[in-house]
């Protein structure tokens, strides 16, 4: 839909994401970001996790749900 739309793949974030590795790699290739929730924090997130660590400090986006 992305590409359909034909929108930059550097002007979006996958908001809350919670796929794997492989899927993570397609988009980050293409120059998509990605924001992580807790989820990585669970024990059975290591698809997640590996996700995030794909995507690499230099890209990193954290979520909160907390209001300010």
């Amino acid at each position: 839909m992305i590409d359909a739309a034909g929108i930059d793949w550097g002007r979006w974030c996958f908001h809350c994401f919670t796929e794997g590795r492989r899927r993570w790699r397609n988009w980050t290739k293409r120059g998509g970001y990605g924001s992580f929730t807790g989820v990585v924090t669970y024990k059975n997130a290591e698809p997640v996790r590996a996700a995030a660590l794909a995507q690499g400090l230099d890209r990193l986006m954290i979520e909160t749900t907390r209001p300010t």
